[in-house]
């Protein structure tokens, strides 16, 4: 499910967690693929069953092009946010809909 920016914090804070920074996700995306040079094609990360229909193209969960918030900051009314299939970081207003994966 994909939630705004103020949403998907409340999504975590509900639950005892947080949002990750952006240098988390790069650092969770960078393991995930660490040794198979996916850096710029597809990639994968670590959370649900590679078998889950709610991510194609995505090993244990993260699929391919979805792209997730983080709490790092960029300025009114923005944050950053990774691309999970290609680890390009951008920034996105809050109002939009993103993934979220909250950490303790």
């Amino acid at each position: 499910m994909q939630y705004d920016y103020h949403d998907a914090l409340y999504h975590c804070a509900k639950r005892d967690m947080r949002l990750p920074t952006i240098a988390e996700l790069s650092a969770l995306f960078a393991y995930a693929n660490r040794g198979n040079g996916a850096t710029n094609g597809p990639a994968y990360a670590i959370v649900a069953s590679s078998n889950d229909s709610r991510y194609p193209g995505g090993l244990h969960g993260w699929g391919g092009g979805s792209k997730y918030w983080s709490h790092t900051f960029a300025g009114n009314g923005r944050h950053r946010v990774i691309d999970m299939g290609t680890g390009r970081v951008s920034i996105d207003h809050d109002v939009n809909r993103r993934y979220v994966s909250c950490v303790h």
